[in-house]
């Protein structure tokens, strides 16, 4: 079985794959200060000191943390957190095995807005002469007996005048947090086979998860 060593995700990394399972790596600075490369499926929560284990598959989901407290650093838990998901990934199905169909290559991303989550956007409107940094999620969801509605659920802004006085940074974190965990439990609906049916449901499924 593939296991990963700490030094590993100190240097930028290729796409690794498991199982069918293409991970990915993305660069995130920790507390230390150290800028670690870390794969799909695993975010950081530093608020609760923890790494967050979560991919879907054909049969379910794999969701677990692996906490800072049980290893000696950030480091020594993200080995942990990235040896757990390759160890769950053994024997399960990709659904990039089962889910063949054709796809545009679509737009380049633009890392400026970009915030490394799919459904997650970053955007920058101004309004009346008032510019903002804008956090929303796409959702899909299914009213009864009504046609599917695709958009956006808003998360919150942080005023343009905010971001030159500074403190930005933490605000922004915070609604980026918020808006994964929203884009997680719509997920978990989707990969049971269904779709939410109010943006409500979403809500009320992430206050009691």
């Amino acid at each position: 079985m593939q296991t990963m060593k700490e030094a590993d995700f100190l240097e930028p990394q290729g796409t690794l794959s498991v199982n069918g399972f293409p991970l990915p790596f993305r660069p995130l600075m920790l507390d230390s200060g150290i800028t670690a490369y870390v794969p799909k499926g695993i975010s950081r929560n530093p608020e609760a000191r923890c790494w967050r284990v979560y991919m879907s598959h054909e049969d379910g989901l794999i969701s677990q943390s692996v906490g800072d407290k049980d290893h000696a650093s950030e480091m020594a838990s993200l080995t942990a957190a990235t040896n757990l998901l390759i160890d769950a990934l053994q024997g399960r199905v990709s659904r990039f095995k089962t889910d063949c169909r054709a796809r545009a290559q679509g737009p380049e991303k633009d890392p400026v807005i970009d915030s490394g989550h799919t459904g997650v956007l970053i955007s920058r409107t101004a309004s009346a002469g008032n510019k903002a940094i804008v956090v929303t999620v796409q959702q899909t969801i299914a009213p009864p007996n009504r046609p599917l509605n695709h958009s956006h659920l808003y998360v919150g802004r942080i005023p343009e005048s905010a971001v030159l006085e500074g403190g930005a940074q933490a605000r922004l974190n915070h609604l980026l947090r918020k808006a994964i965990s929203i884009r997680r439990v719509y997920n978990r609906f989707r990969s049971e086979g269904g779709i939410p049916p109010t943006f409500f449901a979403i809500k009320m499924s992430l206050m009691t998860s």
